[in-house]
């Protein structure tokens, strides 16, 4: 579940989680937090506040308003949070908002903000990187969690019920009057029969079909840890292009000051 807003009140974080990427020359920061049963997250463009929202929801997206003058440039963020309230990402997704918005709310590509270093997001995406196979594991509880969970609580209802006191409360009857329906006529169906044939499955695949139900959310949380560790492959080879891409520049200009400054150099010799 998501939930999206589209204006920019504000919002006062405590302890918040800081989430940070440089896109074509903005500083983009994201802060996360949560009070009580609501999660809540700000985005700022160069320091200055352009979107925030809260909710219970699992999981936010941030745009600007229609009338904000980046509203085609900045695109929109999404906030991804635990079932405990853990922050666990924010993916910015590039490009207009009205393009980049139903890509947020689907939750396909993006690219993930770092989080501030030394930051509980940020030493645990560390672990992830060092552990692979752990963080696998964690990603296939908790996406198997996400089914089990209400499952299990589905089962207890009737053994809660059955435990819980006979309170014995007296309600009062009320005798409503009858409605005099009209007598309709009955229409004459007719009566289609199909022959289907009397087919009895193989002992294995009834053992089949009864492993597939406890399994199929065990697949599922596979299939989550598979797609949590190719976007952690993803997100670190990006933020190593970044890197680069930063150490390059400033080498650059320093040997385009260095340049600059050799012939003041040679004119006082």
């Amino acid at each position: 579940m998501t939930d999206t807003t589209d204006e920019t009140p504000h919002i006062d974080i405590e302890d918040p989680q800081v989430w940070v990427l440089d896109i074509d020359g903005r500083r983009h920061e994201v802060r996360t937090s949560q009070r009580g049963f609501r999660n809540l997250a700000t985005w700022s463009v160069d320091g200055v506040e352009v979107a925030s929202s809260s909710g219970s929801a699992d999981s936010l997206e941030l745009v600007v308003p229609d009338d904000h003058e980046l509203v085609e440039e900045i695109g929109a963020m999404k906030a991804r949070f635990a079932a405990t309230g853990r922050p666990r990402r924010v993916t910015h997704f590039a490009g207009a908002k009205s393009a980049a918005l139903p890509r947020a709310l689907v939750g396909t590509g993006g690219t993930d903000l770092d989080p501030e270093p030394g930051s509980r997001a940020h030493r645990r995406e560390e672990w992830a990187v060092r552990h692979p196979v752990l963080a696998s594991a964690d990603d296939v509880l908790g996406g198997a969690g996400k089914v089990v969970v209400p499952l299990l609580l589905a089962a207890l209802l009737p053994v809660l019920g059955r435990l819980l006191p006979d309170w014995g409360l007296d309600l009062p009857s009320v005798d409503l009057p009858s409605i005099p329906w009209p007598d309709l006529p009955s229409i004459p169906w007719p009566d289609l029969s199909v022959p289907w044939p009397d087919v009895t499955l193989p002992g294995w695949v009834g053992a089949l079909l009864g492993a597939a139900k406890v399994l199929w959310p065990l697949l599922l949380g596979i299939a989550v840890a598979v797609g949590e560790h190719r976007r952690r492959r993803r997100n670190a080879a990006a933020r190593d292009d970044r890197e680069a891409q930063q150490t390059g520049e400033g080498a650059r200009d320093g040997d385009a000051d260095a340049g600059a400054a050799r012939p003041g150099l040679d004119e006082e010799e």
